[in-house]
């Protein structure tokens, strides 16, 4: 005789439907924002899969800070992750890495320091939505990348790259921080 040890109210995570071979690969690629929107009306948490690989989508704060802050040593940000971004990026690291660069990062977050960003965000939000003219259709992936790391690079760092952001690229522009971040603590362990 078997027995089941899961608990009861443990619900099955419906997943799109999509492709049997490429799953939601061409509608990601597409118009990725739309594809992601759509997802958000089937449920709270919705599966997906990207060609073989099975993703979560999560649509709810309280999802957020269950994974992200109160259980993140339970999850794995998992070799695609990890292959997308660089081993050892703020946003991949985990276990003992992980805890010394948020020890490193965690003053810049403390809400007074917040409150003084203030400022930079408007000054780079402004300027961003200077640059749309009126009734013309933007791709918002690509500005808030560029606004994102612009705020980062300016308030962590003290760089500017809101100019620099379109030339560099998301990902080139986050590698470069994460040097920059480990070049920092270098210099303040000596």
């Amino acid at each position: 005789m078997v027995t089941s040890t899961a608990p009861s109210n443990l619900k099955a995570v419906p997943f799109a439907h999509e492709h049997f071979l490429l799953g939601s690969y061409r509608d990601f690629l597409q118009d990725r924002t739309d594809f992601l929107l759509r997802l958000t009306q089937q449920g709270d948490v919705i599966g997906f899969r990207i060609g073989p690989v099975p993703m979560l989508l999560f649509n709810k704060p309280e999802h957020a800070q269950h994974i992200l802050v109160e259980h993140a040593e339970d999850f794995s940000k998992g070799r695609l992750m990890r292959r997308a971004v660089g081993n050892n990026g703020l946003f991949v690291s985990e276990g003992e890495f992980y805890r010394r660069q948020r020890k490193l990062m965690s003053p810049c977050f403390q809400p007074r320091h917040i409150a003084s960003y203030a400022d930079t965000i408007t000054s780079y939000a402004e300027h961003i939505m200077g640059e749309w003219e009126d009734g013309a259709v933007i791709d918002i992936n690509h500005y808030m990348i560029r606004f994102t790391m612009s705020i980062i690079g300016k308030v962590l760092f003290d760089t500017d790259f809101l100019s620099e952001t379109d030339e560099l690229g998301p990902r080139s522009t986050l590698a470069w921080l994460t040097r920059y971040a480990r070049l920092l603590h270098r210099l303040r362990r000596h």
